[in-house]
């Protein structure tokens, strides 16, 4: 497949399985898992983010372009063991800019929108910030530095998403060794807790090696309270939902006490 092409293909798994999840749950569970305000905002938010993150890739593609110039390695990409390496490397650089992203305001003032709801699926996926991709561009300049071309960058980068995307569900239970090495629904739920240390955990894309390595690691709890901290006031306003935190005295991830739940917050059990 060509590199350029990864992306449209992850975009259409992504809303084959947005798709079917919502069908399970309002046509065939009506289990309350997807409200209809909470998965308009998300899709609006996703389509916004789409559109910002084309604009986002013009300008950092062509830093990251010159980067790649002035590295003095090259990859040889028709061998799977470098395509193995980059993927470990985009992982361990993804793992500190999320890392960041909880325990710094600026960062997580950006962040927080993919956290702030108290719904937790494949919609959730959606629910990204806008603007937080123009710093986090600065974990991908070691990839390219270290002579890895920035097109399969892209390519990793979108794999892992869509990867992390599709672990955006409560109807995924544990799935046995793959707890230990990926990215599962199982990890990904216990990273959308509100409480502050589950939330803090289980860091990775694609890969929970290094939160296990850097002791970041939590199990699943039996009940999950999904939501951030502080929650929006206004929850379904696109703009507030984005910009809320970057107000006068908001609330820092890193300074609040670990046990410091938000609300209003819906308890959840996963469902097998």
């Amino acid at each position: 497949m060509d590199l350029a092409l990864v992306p449209f293909f992850g975009l259409g798994v992504m809303t084959v399985a947005f798709s079917a999840e919502l069908l399970v749950s309002w046509r065939f569970r009506r289990d309350q898992r997807y409200g209809l305000h909470d998965t308009i905002a998300n899709i609006a938010t996703g389509g916004i983010y789409v559109l910002t993150s084309l604009v986002k890739g013009l300008l950092i593609g062509g830093i990251l372009w010159g980067a790649y110039q002035v590295s003095p390695w090259r990859w040889d990409l028709s061998s799977p063991w470098s395509w193995l390496v980059l993927l470990l490397v985009y992982e361990f650089f993804f793992y500190w800019s999320h890392w960041a992203s909880h325990r710094f305001q600026f960062m997580w003032a950006f962040h927080a929108v993919h956290h702030n709801s108290t719904k937790f699926n494949i919609s959730t996926g959606m629910r990204n910030s806008w603007f937080g991709g123009y710093i986090d561009w600065v974990f991908l300049l070691p990839c390219v530095l270290l002579g890895f071309d920035p097109l399969a960058i892209g390519a990793i980068q979108a794999f892992c998403q869509l990867w992390d995307y599709l672990c955006h569900t409560q109807y995924v239970g544990k799935l046995g060794p793959l707890e230990w090495i990926t990215n599962t629904p199982s990890n990904h739920r216990v990273h959308h807790s509100s409480d502050l240390t589950l939330g803090k955990s289980n860091l990775g894309s694609m890969l929970i090696i290094f939160d296990r390595l850097f002791g970041t690691y939590r199990k699943e709890p039996a009940t999950i309270v999904y939501g951030a901290t502080p929650m929006p006031t206004k929850p379904f306003n696109l703009l507030h939902l984005q910009f809320y935190l970057f107000r006068k005295n908001a609330i820092s991830p890193a300074a609040m006490p670990a046990a410091v739940m938000s609300a209003p917050a819906v308890e959840t059990q996963v469902a097998i």
